[in-house]
């Protein structure tokens, strides 16, 4: 039983990881953004809020931001989510696959832009 449990944890996906591919070339590698451009994720109160505003957002793109919902796995985007949440906002967080499933999928979010 312990090889599996170290196994499933090798196999979990890294947050950081898949934020270094997916994200940082626009949001830059530690969340600061482009002024103007792309948004800070660090120091956000949407991204630091309601982690399902967030997942909405990856989810469906807004603006120039692509749509990662149908690009990734589920348990990637929880796993980029909960990293930027806590990486960048020391907000705790522990996403999992089937929370990106109990997202409805609509675009109402809003990601707070820099002037």
């Amino acid at each position: 039983m312990a090889s599996g449990i170290a196994a499933n944890a090798q196999a979990a996906p890294s947050g950081e990881a898949g934020y270094q591919q997916n994200c940082s070339a626009c949001h830059m590698a530690e969340g600061q953004g482009i002024s103007g451009a792309f948004p800070a994720l660090a120091g956000n109160s949407l991204v630091a809020g309601n982690a399902d505003d967030v997942l909405r957002v990856v989810f469906n793109g807004r603006g120039g931001m692509p749509a990662f919902g149908n690009e990734l796995p589920r348990e990637t985007l929880a796993a980029i989510v909960s990293y930027i949440r806590e990486h960048f906002n020391a907000t705790p967080t522990r996403l999992t696959a089937d929370d990106i499933a109990a997202v409805k999928v609509v675009t109402t979010a809003r990601m707070a832009r820099e002037d």
